[in-house]
């Protein structure tokens, strides 16, 4: 498909892709499962509560079983939102760009040829989220993606440095750029480091 194309970015490298690809499955998959066992707890905890009303003989026994199972629950939460990574890997053309996009436990692929993008902005002063309104080539929708982008990687300095250079339709300040993160060498020789 992609063949008759000149290849203007791509990141990241093929052996590099399998590993995160198979970092964010094992990652995913200890989220689901920590993400069960926080709801088990809280249903455990509504239980105990439920049954001190019945048993009020106990009644310090189970105010602290209660207390204990919400703590575990908002502890194992926490540690499921920890393992919620996203990663974007970017492939671009000189007239568009694929995208495969993993967040949430799932895998997102993208099209966008830069004829179709209505807007691109970046929603934070990090430049670290990132919003693309563009029409489907396929089926003339208006489609909306929102990406969240690792600071300080070569995701972010697609974004930062070349696509602007793709498109009109990003217009950030190439002061404001420099001023953050610096040159478009300096940024990528501070990641591969």
């Amino acid at each position: 498909m992609n063949e008759d194309k000149t290849l203007i970015y791509e990141y990241p490298s093929a052996e590099l892709k399998t590993e995160i690809c198979a970092t964010f499955e094992a990652r995913s998959k200890l989220s689901k499962k920590l993400k069960f066992i926080g709801a088990g707890c809280l249903i455990g905890a509504m239980l105990l509560f439920m049954s001190y009303c019945l048993i009020v003989r106990f009644k310090l026994v189970f105010f602290f079983l209660t207390a204990l199972c919400i703590a575990a629950a908002v502890v194992i939460l926490k540690t499921a939102v920890r393992y919620n990574w996203h990663y974007l890997f970017v492939k671009a053309f000189d007239t568009d760009m694929d995208i495969e996009y993993f967040s949430n436990g799932t895998k997102s692929n993208f099209n966008i040829n830069y004829d179709n993008i209505l807007s691109i902005r970046f929603f934070d002063k990090n430049y670290s989220s990132i919003k693309i309104k563009y029409i489907d080539s396929n089926s003339d929708a208006v489609c909306n993606i929102f990406l969240l982008l690792n600071v300080g990687t070569p995701e972010q300095g697609f974004f930062l440095y070349t696509m602007p250079r793709l498109t009109e339709k990003l217009r950030i300040s190439e002061r404001s750029i420099e001023k953050k993160f610096g040159s478009e060498e300096e940024f990528y020789s501070n990641f591969f480091e």
